[in-house]
This record gives C-alpha cells, structure tokens and sequence, in this order.
C-alpha cells in the first residue's frame, strides 16, 4: 500500500519521468513475480508464466514492473486454494497483449464498472482475508496511459478474472 501510495503520489505531483527502453516482458514478468511466490504457495496457487523469452516491448521498466506486481498480487488475492494464475503475452500489430488469467473469485459487472478509477472505492477482500485499497489498479491505468496503450479485464463471478494490458512492441529504428 506505501509504495502504491508513493508511486501515485508521484506520477500526480509529475515527478515520475517515463523512459521506455528495450525491455524482454518474459524477463520482467520472471523478476517481479519470483517474491510473490511465496503468498502463492502458502494458498498452494500454481503461476504459470507463458510469455515467450525474448518478447522485446518498449516500455518503461519500473512501471510495467508495477503493473506486473500489482495485477498478480491481486490474481493470488482472489484466488481459492489449491487455484491457478497463467501470465501470457501474444503479440498483434505493434504490440503486445499481456494477459494475467485466475480461476479465483471473479466479478460481476457493476464491480468491472469501478475498477481503474479515483471516484469509486472498490477495497473488496480476498479468498482469506487479504485486505487491499483499489489504488493498485489505478495505478496500473495510470501508467498503461503514460504508455499510451490500454488496460482492461473480463471476468465471470465464481470462476475468475482475466485482466489485459497492451504495451507497444520494440522495434529497430
């Protein structure tokens, strides 16, 4: 919640710089889930990571790695025991479609509605109790905007969410 706090403090004031470089999304993805493993195998959650090596994105690393982090914090949240959370990426156009799919608790539609904004208070608690703000998904929105790409999720209650983020693809000038 801090760093969330901090970091959303800081893109509001304009004192986060956004400087995207050749980034490899498996790479990033592998790193900033390595400590969460730890929540996931206490609720005996499987993380599947399904992103090719060496898929090139031109992104700002410590944002996407805060996008990263805070969607499948929230995937062990709401996943039950014994659950599974896959992180994939495939790539169309100029860009790369990454997807963070559980089996978890899932959401209705007036919960869809309220996610990814400031005006809504969206702190629902996971599968044991675990506590959270809504401030990480608006921060996800906040700096998949700063990456002019989109973010956005499907779920069905009951059996698990899907959320989605575009980052653009590196290509050679």
């Amino acid at each position: 919640l801090l760093e969330n706090l901090l970091e959303w403090s800081r893109m509001q004031r304009g004192a986060m710089e956004y400087y995207p470089e050749k980034i490899d999304l498996y790479g990033l993805a592998l790193q900033v889930i390595q400590p969460l493993l730890a929540a996931a195998q206490k609720k005996q959650i499987n993380v599947v990571t399904n992103i090719s090596n060496n898929t090139w994105a031109n992104i700002d690393k410590y944002m996407i790695a805060t996008v990263f982090r805070n969607l499948v914090s929230n995937a062990i949240k709401f996943t039950n025991k014994k659950g599974s959370i896959i992180i994939e990426a495939m790539t169309k156009d100029a860009e790369h479609i990454v997807k963070i799919i559980d089996n978890g608790t899932g959401m209705n539609e007036g919960q869809i509605k309220k996610l990814f904004r400031i005006d809504s208070n969206v702190s629902t608690s996971g599968t044991e109790g675990e506590v959270g703000t809504g401030l990480g998904l608006l921060l996800c929105k906040e700096f998949i905007d700063k990456h002019q790409c989109k973010i956005w999720v499907e779920s069905i209650p009951g059996e698990g969410s899907t959320f989605y983020f575009t980052v653009p693809t590196f290509t050679e000038n």
